[in-house]
C-alpha cells in the first residue's frame, strides 16, 4: 500500500499550493462590476484551472499504479493455481468450486471445480494454496477500492475544469458588453450583467471550495494508510476498503 503514499502526497501538496495562492490574491485596482474581470478573478481562474490539471495527472498516475498492482497480484495467484488443476473458462452453477479467478483490469475470468483438481495434490497443501490466493483476492479488492477514490477525484476535477471554461466564456462576454455600456447605459440587461459577473465569481469561489474539500478527503485516505499498514491482515484490510468507501461517498457528495 504504501506505493501510492508519495504519489498522493504529490496530489495533495499541488492543491494544496493552489488553494492557498489563490487565497492570496488581492485585485490591483478597484473595477466596477460590469467592466472586465479583475486581475484577482483571472489569477483565480488561472491557478485553479492550473492546480487542477496538476491534480488530474497526479491522480493518473494513481489509477495507473493501482492497475499495475492489481495486475501483479493476479499474475501471481496464476502462478499458484497452474499446478492445482485444470481451469475451465465456464460457469457451472451448483458445481463445486475450489476458486473462482477474476482480474478486474483485463476482466478475465475463469474457475476452478473441485473435481478438476489435481489428484497429486495434497489435501493440506491445496488449503493453503487457496487461503492465500483468497488473501490476494481481498488485497486486489483493497486496491480496486483505491483505485475508484482516485477515479472519482478525476472526474470532479474534470468537471470543474468545464466549470471554469464557462465562467472564462461568460466573462469575456461580459467584457464585450461593457464596452459599448456607455451607449446603452438604459440597456435593461444591465443589471442581468451585473448578476452574471457576481454568479461568475461566487462559481470561482465554489470551485475553490471543492478544492479544498477534495484535498481534505485525501488527507483522510493517507492518515488510514498510514493507520491500516499490514498488508494481509484481512480484518485490517476490510477496515480499510470500507475507509476509503465512505470517502468516496464523501466526494460524490
Amino acid at each position: 500500500m504504501e506505493i501510492f503514499i508519495g504519489l498522493i502526497i504529490g496530489t495533495i501538496a499541488s492543491i494544496a499550493v493552489g488553494v492557498w495562492a489563490t487565497k492570496k490574491q488581492t485585485p490591483l485596482q478597484e473595477e466596477t462590476v460590469l467592466d472586465a474581470p479583475s486581475f484577482s478573478e483571472k489569477d483565480d481562474t488561472i491557478f485553479l484551472e492550473k492546480k487542477l490539471r496538476d491534480a488530474i495527472y497526479d491522480c493518473e498516475r494513481n489509477v495507473s499504479a493501482c492497475k499495475d498492482q492489481i495486475n501483479t497480484i493476479c499474475q501471481d495467484q496464476l502462478d499458484l493455481l497452474k499446478e492445482v488443476g485444470k481451469k475451465s473458462y465456464v460457469e457451472v452453477k451448483n458445481k463445486p468450486l475450489f476458486f473462482e479467478y477474476y482480474n478486474p483490469t483485463t476482466l478475465e475470468r475463469h474457475f476452478y471445480y473441485q473435481r478438476d483438481l489435481s489428484p497429486k495434490m495434497a489435501l493440506d497443501i491445496l488449503d493453503s494454496t487457496k487461503k492465500i490466493i483468497q488473501k490476494y483476492s481481498n488485497h486486489i479488492s483493497l486496491i480496486t477500492t483505491q483505485q475508484e477514490l482516485f477515479k472519482q477525484l478525476i472526474i470532479s476535477h474534470k468537471e470543474n475544469i468545464d466549470r471554469i471554461y464557462g465562467v472564462k466564456n461568460q466573462n469575456i462576454q461580459v467584457k464585450k458588453v461593457s464596452l459599448h455600456k456607455n451607449k446603452l447605459a438604459e440597456l435593461e440587461g444591465k443589471n442581468k450583467l451585473e448578476e452574471q459577473a457576481i454568479y461568475n465569481q461566487l462559481m470561482v469561489n465554489d470551485i475553490r471550495e471543492e478544492l479544498e474539500h477534495q484535498e481534505e478527503c485525501l488527507r483522510q485516505y493517507i492518515e488510514l494508510n498510514k493507520k491500516y499498514e499490514n498488508p494481509f491482515d484481512q480484518d485490517v484490510e476490510k477496515k480499510f476498503e470500507q475507509q476509503i468507501k465512505i470517502i468516496i461517498d464523501q466526494l460524490e457528495k
